[in-house]
């Protein structure tokens, strides 16, 4: 697995948030040094026990000697798994943990994680997890009451779906003071998105800190924890939500949940067949979906999930998945790869009225965040995309801009098609800057 080590600003930003005197401190992987040592400086006095565990012994003796003089002469470098050495009998326990922990890109480096399941009387389960997911878990197992996390993680445990039982497990368990939102490409050569979260065990909190990119003057938004609970943590969600929320108190405009209107279906042939014979995420050009020579009709016939005539197709993976809803051109019948969701409206005769609706508020320039999961090449919630508000009567409230949709449309002419449809988003985006 790839080492990305912290960018010095980052950690130095991390360390703000540290305690001023602390005990016993642990980074369960250490690398280089870079998160720990900025952490150091910032004590008022330096007596802490300090523990550096890597499982790279090139790691743990570069660090030895690379910071010998910053690091406390007791510090203890440790050559294992931390995942393994957290189950030790008699293990330390620590006030402080910094942490910028190994990210799982493939589903086959996830971790057979032993944990208790708070919504099942915390009945112990194994579950299979991240490489973060179980460090974060571990970690938190060994902070004392009132112990800090200082914590670099991917954008899976801020908003995967999979991993909401541990952002459940966090809360239940202490105070998420704050989740930071860094800027693009923070990492050198990594697309990915990456957040700073400070966690302390055994606090209450009624509100939870998000803050957006800038390290130094960033943007907040305050976090309201009610009883229906927090599904993510990431600042362009819950500020695309507050926005769609002010959009249905200023406009005069009837917002329902797609879900009401349509059914959404995800493609079911797998790769590596789906990219090769049947309509793929690659298939959307110039506002519609087409068929294409390596289509195999023979595979429809083994499909449960074929495109019919009224469905609308969007992509499930890609980059800008959400800019791809549009209806197809010589697919009826055809089979869809995993990586693509066929909208079926409830009223097929009403599919274009909800394909106005649904590019209108996917116009806006936040409403990515509604929908994308993940980073780079990211995914399109099915659960999110069902629970999309849309403004259903937009047609009737605009009827000439429908109109030009309409034609548009027929006339197959994207660029018109967007035109009309971003007349709409316009007037409903200045709404909000009243």
């Amino acid at each position: 697995m790839k080492r990305h080590e912290t960018p010095h600003d980052l950690s130095i930003a991390l360390s703000r948030h540290a305690p001023r005197t602390i005990r016993a401190l642990l980074d369960p992987a250490v690398g280089t040094g870079n998160l720990i040592v900025p952490l150091l400086s910032r004590l008022r006095k330096n007596r802490a026990r300090v523990y550096c565990v890597d499982s790279d012994l090139d790691a743990i003796n570069r660090v030895s000697e690379s910071q010998r003089e910053s690091l406390p002469s007791n510090a203890k470098f440790i050559h294992t798994d931390f995942l393994t050495w957290s189950l030790q009998p008699r293990r330390p326990r620590f006030d402080c943990i910094v942490m910028n922990p190994p990210f799982a890109a493939t589903k086959d480096r996830s971790y057979a994680l032993e944990c208790a399941d708070i919504a099942n009387g915390n009945r112990k389960v194994t579950r299979h997890v991240p490489l973060e997911a179980a460090f974060v878990y571990r970690a938190i197992e060994l902070l004392e009451e009132g112990g800090r996390l200082l914590a670099v993680l991917p954008c899976s445990v801020v908003m995967s779906d999979k991993l909401q039982w541990l952002r459940d497990e966090l809360l239940s368990r202490g105070a998420i003071k704050f989740v930071h939102e860094l800027p693009p490409r923070s990492f050198p050569g990594v697309e990915s998105r990456i957040y700073l979260m400070v966690f302390k065990r055994g606090a209450r909190q009624k509100q939870i800190a998000l803050l957006n990119h800038d390290l130094h003057e960033p943007e907040k938004l305050m976090l309201s924890l009610g009883n229906s609970g927090v599904t993510r943590l990431d600042f362009g969600y819950a500020s695309a939500i507050r926005k769609l929320q002010l959009l249905k108190e200023y406009s005069r405009l009837q917002w329902i949940q797609l879900r009401h209107v349509a059914d959404v279906l995800r493609g079911d042939v797998a790769s590596p067949m789906g990219p090769r014979c049947a309509v793929h995420s690659t298939d959307y050009s110039d506002g519609f979906w087409h068929t294409s020579d390596r289509h195999d009709e023979s595979v429809a016939r083994s499909a449960t999930r074929t495109v019919r005539k009224g469905d609308l197709l969007m992509a499930r993976v890609g980059r800008n998945a959400c800019q791809t809803a549009g209806r197809g051109r010589g697919i009826t019948g055809m089979a869809c790869s995993d990586c693509v969701l066929i909208i079926r409206p409830k009223d097929p005769a009403a599919v274009l009225e909800i394909l106005f609706a649904l590019r209108i508020i996917l116009a806006l320039e936040w409403s990515n965040s509604l929908l994308e999961r993940g980073t780079g090449a990211s995914y399109v919630s099915h659960n999110g995309l069902l629970e999309l508000l849309i403004p259903m009567n937009a047609c009737s409230k605009y009827t000439k801009q429908f109109y030009r949709f309409l034609r548009a449309e027929r006339a197959r002419s994207p660029r018109q098609s967007s035109c009309a449809v971003n007349s709409v988003a316009i007037e409903l985006a200045n709404l909000l800057t009243r």
